[in-house]
């Protein structure tokens, strides 16, 4: 799965943060029940302190990309269904009828992304205060605080 000399990308539930690690040892073991395989990694410690890979959790990605791509997805997952308990509360509270004004923002949504990604390869939200932090849940009780100046593309 993992090859020594590896650097994996750990998302870290406790202090949501993504932390790299270098895979140092490899360990086959074979018992009467079977074969399992483990991986010792380095941490980006001065001490270069080393840990059982399991210990760290299941957030373990082979890039930065992937790492990335998962936690996006988790916020736009989370942003989603905090959009949609508001459009709830609105429709409930409000009378509103969501069905053709959330049609005609959908698809202008979905253009706007599919322009954002085959112009810069990137998608992006709208503009915000580049001094504004904004915390984001990431699914499975994980919380980030995302700098919104590192967003900018």
């Amino acid at each position: 799965m993992y090859e020594v000399g590896q650097v994996l990308y750990v998302l870290i539930k406790k202090d949501h943060s993504v932390i790299p690690v270098k895979v140092v040892e490899k360990i086959l073991r074979k018992t009467l029940e079977g074969e399992s395989i483990s991986y010792i990694v380095e941490l980006p410690t001065p001490a270069q302190d080393q840990i059982d890979l399991q210990k760290l959790g299941t957030g373990i990605y082979s890039s930065s990309a992937d790492a990335m791509s998962v936690m996006i997805e988790n916020a736009r997952t989370t942003i989603a269904g905090i959009v949609k308990k508001a459009e709830d509360i609105a429709k409930t509270a409000f009378n509103v009828d969501l069905t053709s004004s959330s049609k005609i923002e959908d698809d202008a949504h979905v253009k706007h992304e599919a322009h954002d990604t085959e112009t810069t390869g990137y998608q992006h939200a709208h503009s915000f205060n580049l001094d504004e932090r904004i915390e984001v849940d990431l699914g499975q009780g994980m919380k980030a605080k995302v700098s919104v100046s590192g967003l900018e593309t």
